[in-house]
């Protein structure tokens, strides 16, 4: 009877329904997929109708930033195809261009811009993506972006919101010492003004003092900016270079003067034997 029971039991178990039902996909799948570049589980993924195309992961970063940082970029047409947003701001207001000129990706960058990637764009900081790219010195990047001005609309004077600078003052400000020289040439020889003025009067000459970038000043002086003329309160470049008392930068500035006979010679002590008697 208890063998009975048993048999019976055992049989109302194993004619229960059995759930086969899959828990959706998440965001956490879809960056999981893009890190990995799993081309097919991304695909599968957005099919699935369970995940937002701009799914953001726990950097804030959405999955089109995500595959454009892994140089993911058949991952990248993917989400584009599904209805990606190629300028999704993210809490800061940084869009994927921005993200991708921070950190020196110049096939990203050209990717975004081809497939529709505002240039002008600002962030909460009042910074555009030519000034993230100026503040790492990513020489190549910024060229590629000044060169395909036409193309894409990048503008070399464009004025970040918070200093006022232009991206040549900002090279001389923020770009570290040792790409600053290369940038800033890259710069004037595409055409950038060397006298525009940050919002405190400053001109890329004067923040390129004050950094105490040597390289720098010397590079400047030796394009002609101009050594003497009066900030609001009345200094000069000269003047500002003696008060921060770099010796190098002074140095530049002494042999500047010099060329151009702009330092008084010192007087010759006259000789006795020089003197006329006037006396008589």
């Amino acid at each position: 009877e208890k063998d009975s029971l048993f048999v019976c039991f055992t049989s109302e178990k194993r004619d229960m329904p059995v759930s086969t039902q899959v828990a959706p996909y998440t965001g956490d799948d879809l960056h999981s997929a893009i890190r990995r570049g799993n081309l097919e589980k991304v695909k599968e993924i957005l099919d699935s109708g369970d995940v937002n195309t701009d799914a953001q992961d726990e950097k804030d970063f959405s999955a089109l930033v995500a595959a454009g940082l892994h140089d993911k970029f058949e991952i990248m047409d993917l989400l584009l195809e599904h209805g990606a947003d190629v300028n999704r701001k993210d809490a800061s207001g940084k869009t994927p261009l921005m993200h991708a000129v921070s950190r020196d990706l110049l096939e990203t960058v050209k990717w975004l811009c081809a497939h529709g990637a505002e240039t002008l764009t600002l962030d909460k900081s009042g910074m555009a993506a030519i000034h993230y790219a100026v503040d790492g010195g990513y020489v190549k990047v910024v060229e590629w972006m000044l060169d395909n001005t036409d193309k894409y609309g990048f503008d070399i004077e464009q004025i970040e919101k918070t200093g006022g600078m232009t991206p040549l003052n900002r090279c001389a400000n923020m770009t570290p010492d040792s790409k600053a020289y290369e940038l800033a040439a890259s710069l004037q020889l595409r055409g950038a003004n060397m006298s525009t003025k940050a919002y405190n009067h400053y001109t890329p000459l004067l923040n390129a003092i004050i950094r105490r970038k040597p390289n720098l000043v010397e590079f400047f002086l030796a394009r002609g900016a101009d050594i003497f003329e009066q900030s609001e309160n009345g200094q000069t470049p000269y003047d500002i270079a003696q008060s921060v008392g770099h010796t190098q930068i002074l140095k530049a500035f002494e042999n500047k003067i010099q060329q151009q006979n702009l330092m008084p010679k010192p007087k010759k002590k006259a000789d006795p034997l020089d003197q006329v008697d006037v006396s008589s």
